[in-house]
């Protein structure tokens, strides 16, 4: 069953790198770097091609995942005038297990998280959840997590983009997707707020 796991990700990250947009590119990355930890030689060569095409396309201090998030995260808490503040929403039982991980990585690159889980049966309690962190201005990025219903996800990045608050929809293939699109929409931040 891990290895029939492990090849359904190397697929899903297949059809992301054919979309061949920097953001799917980053995803794709992320779920093979997953891959690799269990299976390195099922993602070796498709790591390498999708590498190869995020130094074409990306800019660099995008593409950079590992090495100065701390600073990155402090040169954006001076910008704001307090710590970015990320609420991850969405998975069950089975991700509960990675919130140890999110205060870790939130502890570690100086950042404020929170982790609410999806709620199938009233999604709309989650949406006023949102609705609640958004009004009291507690929020710099909002992800959204592939598993959350339609009904979830479409209130919320209406919410969202009413208060000009970052926010997307990640593909969830493990912890390190997480990590990449929360440095990602870092990055993003940082670059709308050097603009204004």
């Amino acid at each position: 069953r891990e290895w029939d796991r492990a090849n359904l990700k190397v697929q899903v990250a297949r059809s992301m790198k054919a979309k061949k947009e920097v953001e799917d590119l980053q995803q794709a990355l992320a779920i093979l770097r997953e891959v690799e930890i269990v299976h390195p030689d099922l993602a070796r060569e498709d790591l390498a091609n999708i590498e190869k095409l995020l130094a074409l396309k990306a800019d660099p201090e995008e593409v950079r995942i590992l090495g100065s998030e701390a600073e990155l995260f402090q040169e954006m808490a001076s910008l704001v005038k307090h710590k970015i503040r990320v609420l991850v929403v969405g998975g069950n039982e089975r991700q509960r297990k990675h919130h140890d991980r999110l205060w870790d990585l939130a502890e570690q690159w100086g950042f404020e998280a929170e982790w609410l889980q999806a709620n199938y049966a009233s999604p709309q309690k989650t949406v006023s959840a949102i609705r609640d962190r958004i009004q009291q201005g507690g929020l710099d990025l909002l992800i959204l997590l592939h598993w959350n219903r339609h009904e979830t996800t479409e209130p919320a990045l209406e919410l969202a983009r009413a208060q000009g608050l970052p926010a997307r929809i990640l593909f969830y293939a493990g912890f390190t997707s997480l990590q990449v699109g929360i440095l990602e929409m870092a990055h993003k931040m940082k670059k709308k707020a050097q603009v204004s």
